[in-house]
């Protein structure tokens, strides 16, 4: 049967009365028909355009609609005959969020709340406006307030959860989290949240559990998929996190990190050729462009051509993946390899006929280079085949420096061992590659050992608590440390260096120096899975955390390593 066709909203019967007109608005609203309930608040208006109700109830019709500037409007007017509505303020700054005018909608909350402080859910709207306008102490006032009030307010946790992990307030943010989990049972947001929580403090198999339950709830959603496999690569199951990823990408190839987290999980296997041709999934994950334009080098031979060579991610990266720059240089007429300060002089220690850029890429004379890439695309570019030989060392620290350290470490007792505990705090997931100084305190029992600080700003990182002695007594000259080429030449001079997974782990490897790589158990994926050596550095030994968070079994480790005199 046809739908009768639409017709226009009908005026209201004719009567005089206001209030019948907004009763009747009132119902025509209730049975859907919208267009028919403003015709009546508009009738009601007209005959009393002081009254709040129909102005307020016009507002509510509009913002039914979606018509949110007249639901403002309205809601306005209806606030200029009654002021004391708190009703009316709260309704007026849900218009105007919809209408992404955040900072009004706020001060339209901050009204409701003043008025009727005892509503929950006028608490959660100024809450929520807070912590969109950055207004982090308003909203964890508002937001605790209205879980006081209401409980069971599972949306008000998940945001107040929000507010603490804004704060780096971490167990507090996980706290809410799970609660709005176990309030929401049906809702993938709140678990997405308390995963990267569950993460931070290494409870790594529950925030698979966690993902599985968004998977089920979202099974056709590619981030989904992809973010479970993330999970699982960290727990080393490579094959289901592979399945899952070519699924995200057949649902979505276009969504940003699929292409990179799968290049992770093949890399982490030691499948480095189609690895490293995935590997170029790196630049949409970063949320930057590649920072020259194109056109770009496909590893063909480039006689007559100039390459460039830029630099890219951290120093560690650059350390590792400038091995491969001999083989490049091989295949052009030129090539320029941007340097950044810290890196210079350590770059000009490699044997290899190439030009050293230091400066930004925006500094470069125009028309410098014919061809670009970046120093993690050589490996694909060049065809890195699954079986690659390692070729450390070929880094070089300047002997006479070495010679300088040596003898300034001569009067030092025994073997001398370098220590670097932390990297960058600005990293994203640090906190699960860095350890406390205090971890090391083991290791100040071992004899015949003299440690060294290659920790950058070691001294703030090894002072005691007031009344308290040091645990560890270290030798640290790293404020003389002013860039790698200065480092190379100390960790020369030293007998081992033991690190987590930073910059000086590669730097000690690329020179062939005998290092020791404490690493966690969400291990990165240049290190593999289940091994304690090392593909890229034949002197690196590694001492692996047996699951997320466990520090104490690797120093503990490290510790009878020494004590064996196994150097």
């Amino acid at each position: 049967m046809k739908r009768p066709p639409h017709k226009p909203a009908r005026a209201p019967q004719a009567t005089a009365d206001p209030r019948a007109l907004e009763a009747l608005g009132l119902s025509r609203r209730a049975e859907g028909r919208l267009e028919d309930a403003v015709a009546a608040y508009q009738e009601s208006i007209r005959l009393d355009p002081a009254a709040f109700g129909p102005r307020f109830n016009l507002g509510n019709a509009f913002h039914a609609m979606a018509r949110f500037d007249e639901a403002v409007a309205s809601y306005r007017r209806a606030l200029a005959a009654d002021a004391g509505q708190a009703g009316g303020w709260n309704n007026l700054g849900d218009a105007l969020w919809h209408l992404e005018q955040t900072q009004d909608a706020l001060s339209a909350y901050r009204a409701a709340v003043l008025l009727q402080p005892e509503v929950a859910e006028f608490q959660f709207n100024l809450g929520r406006a807070a912590f969109e306008c950055e207004a982090w102490a308003e909203s964890e006032r508002a937001l605790t307030t209205a879980i006081t009030l209401r409980p069971d307010f599972g949306v008000a946790y998940l945001f107040l959860g929000r507010v603490h992990e804004q704060t780096q307030a971490w167990q507090p943010a996980a706290e809410h989290y799970a609660t709005a989990v176990r309030l929401l049972p049906g809702d993938p947001v709140a678990r997405n949240c308390l995963i990267p929580m569950l993460q931070r403090f290494s409870r790594l198999d529950e925030a698979v559990v966690l993902a599985r339950e968004v998977l089920a709830l979202l099974p056709d959603s590619a981030a989904a998929h992809a973010n479970l496999a993330s999970l699982l690569l960290d727990a080393g199951a490579l094959a289901e996190a592979e399945v899952l990823l070519r699924r995200a990408l057949d649902l979505d190839a276009t969504l940003r990190g699929i292409r990179y987290t799968l290049s992770m999980v093949l890399l982490t296997g030691g499948r480095w050729r189609e690895g490293f041709t995935a590997y170029d999934g790196r630049w949409s994950s970063m949320g930057f462009p590649r920072p020259v334009p194109p056109p770009y080098w496909d590893g063909t031979p480039a006689p007559g051509k100039t390459i460039l060579v830029h630099a890219e991610q951290g120093f560690g990266d650059q350390i590792q993946f400038c091995r491969f720059l001999p083989r490049a240089a091989a295949r052009c007429a030129r090539l320029l390899v941007q340097a950044t300060a810290p890196m210079r002089r350590l770059l000009e220690s490699i044997d290899a006929p190439f030009t050293l850029y230091e400066g930004t890429l925006a500094e470069a004379p125009p028309g410098s280079w014919d061809l670009a890439c970046g120093m993690g695309d050589l490996p694909s570019l060049l065809e890195m085949p699954d079986d690659v030989p390692p070729n450390a060392p070929y880094l070089r620290a300047d002997p006479e420096a070495v010679t300088a350290w040596r003898a300034r470490l001569a009067p030092l007792p025994g073997r001398t061992v370098g220590l670097a505990w932390a990297g960058n705090p600005d990293q994203p997931m640090d906190h699960l590659r860095s350890l406390p100084f205090a971890a090391l305190a083991p290791l100040a029992g071992v004899a015949g050992v003299s440690f060294v600080s290659l920790q950058l700003g070691g001294a703030d990182w090894t002072r005691p608590p007031p009344g308290q002695q040091p645990t560890l007594q270290l030798s640290d000259w790293t404020d003389e440390l002013g860039d790698f080429a200065d480092t190379a030449a100390l960790i020369v001079a030293l007998d081992l260096v033991i690190t987590v997974d930073t910059a000086v782990a590669h730097l000690a490897g690329a020179l062939g120096q005998p290092v020791w790589l404490l690493n966690r158990s969400e291990t990165d994926w240049r290190w593999m899975r289940d091994r304690s050596d090392s593909i890229w550095y034949p002197s690196m030994r590694i001492f692996r955390q047996p699951s997320p968070g466990q520090w104490e079994p690797v120093i503990a480790a490290v510790t009878a390593a020494l004590v064996s005199g196994s150097v």
